[in-house]
């Protein structure tokens, strides 16, 4: 399993239990990696939408960002 992978299954886990502050640091690690799914990256704006930071939903893909 790839790190994107791993940090995303955590944090849509915690999330699932209400464990919304553990999961927003999954999240925002997720942010940073390179390789993501769509599935991804929809949960990332998903959370980035829902806490209220609106610019970060705009920058969410990055040119660095390969989405499969």
């Amino acid at each position: 399993m790839s790190r994107s992978e791993e940090l995303f299954h955590k944090a849509v886990f915690l999330e699932n239990r209400h464990r919304f502050a553990e999961a927003a640091f999954y999240y925002e690690e997720l942010a940073k990696e390179e390789h993501i799914t769509l599935d991804m990256l929809y949960a990332l704006m998903q959370y980035f939408h829902r806490i209220g930071n609106f610019q970060k939903v705009l920058v969410t893909i990055q040119p660095h960002h390969k989405v499969s």
